[in-house]
């Protein structure tokens, strides 16, 4: 036989051997795949799917860059020091306000988010979200000197002081419950249940009352309207002594006390939950708002006009005089100035029909919305 002859069958006969072996072993590499991931179809799989990967590798696992995102701010009592939560850096840092200059800087791991200063005592109390506590922080050195355990992601925080001594009312957004501490020495006193995800504490300057913004709605029902809770604390005796519900509502993140009016105010988003998704070219899903908590009951008023929508409202803070309410919107870039004489000059020229349908009234705002910052 001619020797080329021979080669050439050879490496037919090789080539057939390698294409049965090549499908032979695709499609026991199929099966395989399929027995290990439960799945009868399959795009594009190879064995470095599985095989040879190292999870320090992926996208997820490698390192991000860490920003600041500022969260809880405190101011001393001169006015001449800020101090600012870092959530993303665990850091608490000390800014002079006269030349705008960090000074000084300190770590605090667990995702620092909420500031509030003792002058009695010269501590500065840091809810870490992260870690499920509360530390207290030296004012002269900016060094820990108490920690504490709290209920699960402590985030907004109150000072009163009682009758029985001071107090921190600390809103744990993940456990759905209220920390009362002592602060000599530091230690939890007891949980109170709340709404869900509470999320902000303002307290009454005689410390008689805290209020705890939740920011999620429930239902008591399927078939029940859902309401955010606005949760009221006696802090000397620790407990609850109302819950005021806000029918359709929710997101509330600030809550603030107005002087000299027996108000509280917090922001929200009002949701019209019965009305069908279908007919929203004919109304609107969701608007912004504010409520006021206060003699009269809870009235939600609207911060949007009939052609002009300021969403997400987060911060929410009143003026030392009571005059003048601002609330911060997130998704806006805008912070809405209310006169809140004007307000209250509104209020006690309506009627109760007209208050309960407040919020529904997009030309209402106008009336005691003075301005919008920028």
């Amino acid at each position: 036989m001619n020797p080329r002859t021979v080669v050439i069958t050879a490496g037919c006969a090789l080539a057939a051997i390698g294409s049965a072996l090549g499908l032979g072993g695709r499609a026991w590499a199929i099966a395989h795949v399929r027995r290990w991931t439960g799945r009868p179809t399959l795009g594009f799989v190879s064995c470095d799917h599985c095989h040879g990967v190292s999870l320090e590798r992926l996208p997820w696992a490698k390192s991000r860059p860490h920003h600041p995102s500022p969260a809880g701010l405190a101011i001393s009592p001169d006015g001449a020091k800020l101090y600012v939560a870092l959530y993303d850096l665990d850091q608490v840092v000390e800014v002079e306000v006269k030349s705008r200059a960090v000074r000084r800087r300190v770590p605090v791991p667990g995702r620092p988010t909420g500031l509030v200063l003792s002058p009695r005592t010269h501590r500065l109390y840091v809810t870490c979200r992260d870690a499920d506590r509360l530390v207290a922080l030296d004012t002269e050195t900016l060094r820990e000197l108490e920690t504490v355990q709290t209920g699960r992601g402590p985030v907004g925080l109150a000072r009163c002081l009682t009758a029985a001594g001071e107090r921190l009312v600390v809103a744990n957004s993940m456990s759905d419950d209220v920390s009362l501490l002592a602060t000599a020495p530091l230690r939890e006193l007891t949980r109170l249940a709340a709404g869900r995800e509470p999320f902000a504490v303002a307290s009454a300057p005689d410390g008689t009352r805290a209020w705890v913004a939740n920011r999620l709605a429930t239902t008591r029902r399927q078939d029940s309207v859902p309401a955010s809770e606005l949760t009221v604390i006696d802090p000397g005796p620790a407990r609850v002594v109302d819950r005021l519900r806000l029918e359709s509502a929710h997101l509330s993140e600030g809550v603030c006390v107005v002087a000299g009016r027996k108000w509280t105010l917090l922001p929200l988003v009002k949701v019209r939950n019965l009305v069908p998704i279908t007919q929203v070219a004919n109304g609107w899903v969701m608007s912004s708002g504010f409520a006021i908590a206060g003699p009269g009951g809870l009235i939600q008023m609207p911060l949007d006009e009939a052609n002009d929508y300021f969403a997400d409202p987060s911060g929410i803070a009143a003026d030392a005089t009571g005059g003048r309410a601002f609330i911060a919107s997130g998704g806006g870039d805008v912070i809405s100035v209310v006169d809140l004489g004007k307000l209250a000059a509104w209020l006690r020229r309506s009627n109760q029909a007209t208050r309960d349908d407040a919020i529904e009234d997009l030309a209402l705002s106008p009336k005691y919305v003075i301005a919008r910052l920028p």
